[in-house]
Order: C-alpha cells, then structure tokens, then sequence
C-alpha cells in the first residue's frame, strides 16, 4: 500500500542575544552555538529513519526576540515547505 513521506525539519538557529532577551531564563549563553548543530543532528536522524530533511535554517532566521519567527519568516518557511511537498508528489521539478 500508500507509503507516506515523512519530512523531519530542523528548527533555525536561535539568535546570538536570546539569552538577553524575554526568554532569558530558559536558555544560557551556549544557546545559539548548540543550536548550530540542530541541522546536522536532525540530518543524521533524517537518513537514519528514512525521511526527507529540510533545515529551517535554510531558509530562516529568528526574529526580534532571537527565538520566534516573524510574520515574514512564517510565510517563507511556508513557502519553501510547498516547494519540497510539491517536488517530492513530483509536481515541480
């Protein structure tokens, strides 16, 4: 039967100030560097499980707060998560 397509993304990177910001009490100055390592920790689970991986981070980054997404940012994601829906049902190339 219907094999469904599983697509792991990794989150963007958390900006350099999260730490100084309103979020400050749930993350420590190592944040953003951890965060680098989302996209080739999330890769490796990719590959591992058998999903397609997209990396937020690709196309993204934290907003004002160095944490959420803004409006724009949403909308580009969105975007960019079509794209790859759209190839993999081999609709665009």
């Amino acid at each position: 039967g219907f094999v469904p397509k599983i697509i792991l993304m990794a989150p963007p990177v958390i900006g350099g100030h999260v730490s100084e910001g309103p979020f400050g009490a749930s993350f420590d100055d190592t944040a953003h560097a951890k965060s680098m390592e989302f996209g080739a920790c999330f890769k490796e689970v990719a590959e591992r499980c058998g999903c397609i991986f997209m990396d937020a981070s690709e196309t993204v980054c934290a907003g004002i707060d160095d944490l959420h997404l803004s409006a724009r940012a949403h909308r580009a994601l969105a975007d960019a998560v079509k794209k790859k829906v759209l190839e993999i049902m081999n609709i665009i190339r």
